[in-house]
């Protein structure tokens, strides 16, 4: 039986979100350069000192913590895919982590932080980030999770039922034997009929 692509996952432009970090880094370091670090040239200078080394320290200082963010954010999501079936969930994780995960394997799933999935199995858990349309396939999953556990719910009842059914006949046929409306040999025969 051939799956059924259900939702794939539509993610955001990661480039514009790493360079609106960037911008943000830049902002702050200039903003740092205008307070703190022209006011401190004029001193250097003043005494005589030169000045080249310490604009580009200070410089570097604030801006060097949002290009290491904005890079290890579009390293690590830029790859991100999630593609939802009748029968697994599979794509590529943060940090470029393939996934193929059996809904049998599948345990819970969450939302959590940057518009992501997190998806619970007996070996941890898997995230994906930056996905615009992460509400809908929570859903989806939610959905196909009580799907499969209503499923299995029945199959037990039915295992259940079967079983107290052929009890409660295996013991009609012991009240029958001990009325002695039928015989030890029918009753074995009878039991073991049931008991297939």
């Amino acid at each position: 039986m051939k799956e059924k692509e259900i939702i794939r996952a539509e993610e955001y432009d990661i480039k514009k979100i790493r360079n609106i970090i960037w911008g943000i880094g830049g902002v702050i370091t200039l903003l740092w350069f205008l307070i703190y670090v022209l006011p401190g040239i004029q001193r250097l200078t003043s005494y005589g000192y030169s000045v080249g080394n310490f604009v580009i320290f200070h410089l570097c200082v604030p801006f060097l913590p949002f290009l290491i963010i904005g890079l290890i954010f579009y390293l690590g999501s830029s790859k991100v895919d999630l593609i939802v079936t009748d029968k697994r969930v599979y794509g590529v994780a943060i940090f470029d982590r393939r996934v193929d995960l059996p809904f049998d394997m599948i345990s819970a799933v969450s939302t959590s932080i940057f518009r992501g999935i997190a998806i619970s199995t007996p070996s941890g858990v898997i995230k994906f980030i930056m996905i615009k349309n992460r509400d809908e396939i929570h859903k989806v999953i939610s959905e196909l999770l009580v799907k499969r556990q209503d499923n299995n719910l029945k199959k037990n009842i039915s295992v259940v039922d079967s079983s107290i059914s052929k009890a409660d006949e295996i013991a009609k046929y012991k009240q029958l034997l001990d009325s002695k409306a039928i015989t030890q040999e029918e009753y074995e025969k009878k039991k073991k009929e049931l008991l297939k």
